[in-house]
């Protein structure tokens, strides 16, 4: 997890994550993410933001 937010601060852009909940044993889950690096001064990353939306998809 590290290395994620360390990605993002390094390249000081957005990124994307899709995926979905198989590792729970509910596939059924799809997960949608974003991180964005927040910088007052447009240099130095203060925070990062992260959104998440969880969906869940009808079961056969």
């Amino acid at each position: 997890m590290a290395a994620h937010f360390e990605e993002i601060i390094l390249s000081k852009t957005a990124i994307r994550t899709v995926g979905n909940m198989a590792h729970s044993e509910k596939p059924h889950i799809s997960v949608e993410g974003i991180d964005m690096p927040l910088a007052d001064d447009r240099v130095t990353v203060d925070m990062i933001l992260r959104a998440l939306e969880f969906a869940t998809r009808p079961t056969v």
